[in-house]
């Protein structure tokens, strides 16, 4: 308890580590002290299980000797494997866990983050969509209500990112929508409701998406209120309203050097709105410079959630250069999503705007048709399809 009240003290994470592997010597088959010892590998003391890491695996891997039939050292080990990027790993615990506990939700969330890193996106909408089924049942039974529950928030988070990732749109609009129309007590959760308005944005709706971020930026945390204003930002760009999208940057830097702990959550997108910035005001070298950097942290952080938020953030940059006339700009980006999915429609289709531009018919028709069937389960209406004929 003294570790967790004061979490930058690498005294006191030291000396609860020191008591752990003491009792671990006097009772060498406990097995929740195991699962104790293994999160507390963590650099927060107050960690517990989702941002495991890999140094963790020796623990878990104990526990499971000891209790090879109980889910929970499965479940860590899925997030330390995940977390190192180690995705045929934590695929093959994953399963384990879901098979172990398959009313659980988050058992089945986990999967799902798996299967969906691995490629298999069918089979994770599935899994999302089950462990929805599932929470929402939980709380009509318990009468919980949905702003009490960040998990229920998260999978439909989830869940709409996947239906967006194989173009059901419609979908995914109401997913997202109703994700961010349900307050939430925790400031990550808050922050990640920025996904709806990069999804309307992303959808040429700036407008609804400037209303959205600016619901978000009225918020009275300096961090989420910061999260509104870096969105706000975007949807004036894509407005053609760069006066305001300055204005909204700046007040988003002064929220968050107000809240200096919690930034380095924002610090990436507030890049990307800058160097978006650079690239419509003609500064094409610095604008890319920028954005090379964000691509470059995006790309780092560890986790299938980041992971996820980083491939649409790349879609978002080879826009913005499309739309500014950086086809420089728009090629690297295109490559970048080749290297982080190259499993995604989008992923060629960007490719395939970049070849038709340069002249590369053969190129674009041959992104174009793996676009197209990657999308095949798409909305028949999606207005990327015009540009695939």
């Amino acid at each position: 308890m003294a570790a967790e009240s004061s979490p930058r003290d690498a005294a006191l994470l030291a000396t609860y580590r020191n008591a752990l592997d003491a009792a671990l010597a006097k009772w060498p088959d406990d097995v929740e002290l195991w699962l104790l010892r293994g999160l507390a590998e963590s650099s927060d003391p107050a960690e517990r299980g989702q941002g495991s890491p890999l140094a963790s695996v020796h623990f878990f891997e104990r526990a499971v000797s000891l209790a090879p039939t109980e889910f929970a050292a499965h479940h860590f080990l899925t997030h330390a494997f995940e977390n190192a990027g180690r995705t045929k790993d934590a695929l093959t615990q994953g399963a384990i866990y879901a098979q172990m506990a398959p009313q659980v939700p988050h058992a089945r969330h986990m999967y799902g983050h798996e299967l969906r890193r691995s490629g298999k996106i069918g089979e994770a909408i599935a899994e999302f969509e089950t462990a929805d089924r599932f929470e929402v049942e939980y709380m009509e039974r318990e009468h919980v209500p949905a702003a009490l529950d960040w998990h229920y928030q998260h999978n439909l988070d989830l869940l709409a990112t996947s239906y967006q990732y194989v173009g059901r749109m419609a979908k995914a609009e109401a997913l997202f929508k109703k994700s961010f129309d349900i307050p939430s007590k925790s400031v990550e959760q808050e922050i990640n409701k920025r996904e709806w308005p990069v999804f309307l944005i992303a959808r040429g709706r700036a407008t609804e998406a400037l209303a959205a971020a600016m619901r978000m930026a009225s918020h009275p945390s300096p961090l989420i209120s910061a999260a509104g204003h870096i969105e706000a930002g975007e949807a004036h760009l894509a407005l053609k309203q760069p006066r305001e999208a300055v204005d909204d940057a700046n007040a988003a830097l002064r929220l968050m050097r107000s809240a200096p702990e919690g930034a380095g959550l924002l610090e990436p997108a507030l890049r990307q709105l800058r160097g978006e910035l650079l690239l419509r005001r003609g500064q094409g070298d610095l604008g890319r410079e920028t954005l090379q950097q964000v691509a470059t942290a995006v790309r780092a952080a560890p986790g299938p959630d980041v992971w996820a938020q980083a491939l649409f953030t790349l879609e978002a940059i080879a826009r913005t250069a499309r739309e500014s006339g950086d086809w420089q700009c728009a090629e690297w980006a295109a490559r970048q999503m080749l290297e982080h999915d190259p499993n995604y429609a989008g992923t060629h289709y960007a490719l395939g705007v970049v070849a038709r531009h340069n002249g590369n018919e053969p190129s674009a028709r041959a992104e174009f048709e793996r676009a197209r069937a990657l999308w095949a389960h798409a909305d028949p209406g999606l207005p990327e399809f015009q540009d695939l004929k």
